[in-house]
């Protein structure tokens, strides 16, 4: 038997081995995000498109954004960056919230002590 026959490597899969060194991991594929992400991409989008142009624009935005973010490559790659901006900007916000209710929660009790011991006084 040849040695010529042998095969050296092992065989291709697909395509996609061609670009993968040996030893280099491969990258983990984003192109399935989160609803999160997704619904973050899209509110960014229209928030830009709204800045931008007006409704129409931040409609079509959020939405192309929104699809966007679902896909690979580097316009996938920025739309899930802005999905996980536009998330942790309404997380940041929704704790911001709930910290404005608890104190705005504590001023009204205050204000009504305030108002009952200076009715009592007088």
């Amino acid at each position: 038997m040849s040695s010529f026959n042998k095969p050296s490597a092992p065989p291709l899969t697909s395509f996609s081995d061609l670009n993968d060194p040996i030893g280099k991991p491969k990258q983990k594929d984003e192109s399935n995000p989160s609803s999160k992400v997704i619904a973050g991409a899209a509110a960014v989008g229209a928030t830009v498109g709204m800045l931008v142009s007006g409704p129409a624009v931040a409609l079509v935005a959020g939405a192309g954004a929104g699809i966007a973010s679902m896909t690979s490559g580097t316009t996938g790659n920025v739309a899930r960056s802005a999905g996980q901006l536009g998330v942790s900007v309404g997380s940041k916000a929704q704790e911001l919230g709930k910290s404005e209710e608890e104190w705005s929660a504590s001023h009204r009790f205050r204000a009504f002590r305030w108002r009952e011991s200076f009715v009592l006084v007088h």
